[in-house]
């Protein structure tokens, strides 16, 4: 910093180019190099102040997961990193109050909220993936405050959620899969089978994938350990199998793989083959010859597109199905909530972030500053079902400001340069403006938990109707849940604190 001054000032690009921050030969991705960077713009939005009034006691603790977890939007990778992170998090924590370094050996742990700006699709979507489970345990193990918020996702149009119901008929359901062409990633699916405490592990419906050609692969069975292969001009193009997980969700899934559908540059490992999957629509043929007519299956597509910015590998893939409209035909405005009436086999519901589904953590939708309705992205519940207790959530705790309005895209942020200001939307900028409220309220010896966000959300919707001549409960009542939780929380202030103290 000192070699890169000039008269007073940073030179910012030389400083990073110095760094190794800026290299624009390396191919992975380089956040200093752009003029917006997602984790700049969330620590702002969770932790910038105005300086004379900046609070003394808030201090940042910052950790980066590797490029290559980033990268890799499956989250294959996620827990490992996810973890170690929140442990660094909460050891650095320990030291700020004074452990192990006061001499009389007293110390009391600090309150830590955290901002986890991450999410994936696939998985059981009932607070039982093996992230979730993890998170949890630190928020109820923790001897202090600890408050992890997470993002609602914005999958809501991905088409990657289907769910069938068989209603006790024995007739077939195809899934038409689309697989896009030049994608240089693995391409995976699961079909996750509803809990049922009279037949834990039985045999209730067989799947078949079929290829674009109509190539077929044997049926496959729900039973333990079982899988089949899709074999074409000698090379494994698909593979499926079944799995029980006993331990917690006590549910069934089928795990669907396909190789990629090309290859961009020769193989780490030149034994491995360069087999590939062709493009276009292939099929999950699935029969029932068990499940309730009330019962339901769900299968989620696994993120598999790439993040602005990182390496252009992944494409994703998506349901199709006649019933989807994707356009209002009179308006011809995007539809974004599901016919309740006469759903569709593809759903928008439940494409929730898959490690937003737990007990502990809080989660936050998106919502537009000019008119308080979620942006078509945004995406809610419902939560899957699991063992014996119904779902423990129907989508996010509450919902924060994500976007202006339909044209002005983002809230505003600081950008990768001093001084810069940039927009950036998507529920994971809603994240940040509620983990300062929790800190805020954490201070106040709120306990700051879901419940409190909650409250405070539904106190919010009561305080504008209120302001707006009277409360509606119609209007009330028609919040959407799923996607806003208990309410709306637009732009929180401190100042809010002292009427939601007095309100609850």
């Amino acid at each position: 910093m000192k070699a890169y001054n000039q008269a007073g000032l940073i030179d910012e690009e030389g400083l990073y180019r110095e760094a190794g921050l800026i290299d624009f030969r390396d191919p992975d991705h380089k956040a200093a190099a752009w003029q917006l960077s997602h984790g700049t713009h969330v620590l702002d939005q969770a932790a910038g102040y105005d300086p004379i009034k900046a609070p003394m006691n808030r201090p940042i603790i910052a950790v980066q997961l590797p490029v290559s977890v980033t990268a890799d939007t499956s989250g294959s990778n996620l827990k490992t990193f996810a973890t170690a992170a929140i442990k660094y998090i909460l050891d650095r924590a320990d030291r700020l109050a004074g452990k192990d370094h006061l001499p009389d050996g007293s110390w009391r742990p600090l309150p830590v909220v955290i901002n986890f700006s991450y999410g994936m699709l696939a998985g059981p979507h009932d607070g039982t993936l093996d992230l979730e489970q993890a998170l949890d345990d630190f928020v109820t193990k923790r001897g202090a405050p600890l408050r992890i918020v997470l993002p609602a996702g914005n999958a809501n149009l991905s088409r990657c959620h289907a769910a069938v119901k068989f209603n006790g008929t024995r007739t077939p359901v195809s899934l038409e899969w689309r697989v896009q062409p030049d994608d240089s990633t693995p391409t995976q699916m699961e079909i996750w089978l509803p809990y049922d405490p009279g037949k834990p592990n039985a045999s209730r419906v067989t799947i078949a994938v079929e290829t674009p050609s109509g190539l077929r692969s044997p049926r496959l069975k729900e039973e333990v350990g079982s899988g089949v292969q899709l074999v074409s001009n000698d090379d494994v193009v698909a593979c499926a199998h079944y799995a029980f997980r006993s331990s917690p969700t006590k549910r069934g899934v089928f795990i669907i793989s396909l190789q990629p559908t090309a290859r961009l540059r020769p193989l780490d490992n030149p034994a491995a083959g360069d087999a590939t999957a062709p493009a276009g629509v292939w099929k999950v043929i699935i029969t029932n010859s068990g499940l309730r007519p009330e019962q339901e299956l769900e299968a989620w597509i696994q993120w598999d597109d790439v993040i602005y910015g990182y390496s252009r590998r992944g494409r994703q893939s998506y349901f199709e199905a006649d019933c989807y409209r994707r356009f209002d035909p009179v308006t011809g405005d995007v539809v974004d909530v599901d016919d309740k009436g006469n759903p569709c086999i593809i759903r928008r519901g439940g494409l929730i972030n898959a490690i937003a589904t737990g007990d502990e953590t809080i989660v936050v939708g998106g919502v537009q500053q000019k008119d308080l309705t979620p942006p078509k992205y945004a995406a809610g519940g419902p939560v899957a079902p699991t063992r014996d207790k119904p779902s423990h959530r129907v989508g996010p705790d509450a919902a924060c400001v994500s976007d202006d309005s339909r044209v002005h895209n983002g809230i505003l942020g600081a950008g990768s340069r001093s001084g810069s200001v940039v927009a950036m939307s998507g529920t994971s900028v809603a994240v940040p403006q509620i983990v300062k409220l929790v800190a805020d309220m954490l201070a106040d010896g709120d306990p700051g938990n879901r419940e409190s966000i909650s409250r405070f959300a539904a106190a919010e919707e009561r305080a504008r109707w209120e302001a707006s001549g009277g409360v509606n409960p119609e209007a009330l009542e028609s919040l959407d849940k799923e996607r806003c939780g208990a309410g709306r929380i637009v732009r929180p202030r401190r100042d809010w604190l002292n009427r939601y103290e007095r309100d609850t």
